[in-house]
């Protein structure tokens, strides 16, 4: 008896998707490879197991968390820099410069508290404040 794809394959190997050209074949969404499934799941048991199949599943998995590490590291610089307009905001309302804030420094050690990871930017716009 001769399989085709179908959902209860889909289900159990979630990185498969339907070959739109061969209803007895699959692709491995990691791998990007066609697999025959006329033997039924065993050779999509054999190729998830495979060491090529584990090594794309490590460096997609790697990938995510880079990603990942971006994106919250892009909110947190985001986040500091708001605090920092927020800051010059302040200075404008009040008539003051960075120059004569004596807030600025304290803020800014504030800032670096909150936002440990963004350190040397904020070190930067320190020796901004300071000679401006």
């Amino acid at each position: 008896m001769v399989c085709k794809y179908n959902a209860s394959m889909r289900d159990e190997f979630s990185w498969s998707r339907d070959d739109p050209d061969d209803e007895h074949r699959c692709i491995c969404s990691i791998c990007n490879r066609k697999l025959s499934v006329k033997q039924g799941s065993k050779c999509l048991r054999k190729h998830q197991d495979a060491a090529e199949h584990q090594k794309a599943v490590a460096a997609r998995t790697c990938t995510q968390d880079v990603k990942s590490a971006l994106v919250a590291q892009n909110h947190s610089q985001e986040l500091m820099l708001n605090a920092l307009i927020y800051h010059c905001l302040k200075l404008v309302r009040d008539g003051n410069s960075f120059r004569s804030s004596d807030d600025f420094t304290r803020d800014a050690r504030l800032y670096s508290r909150m936002f440990p990871e963004q350190r040397p930017l904020m070190s930067q716009l320190m020796e901004l404040g300071v000679r401006g």
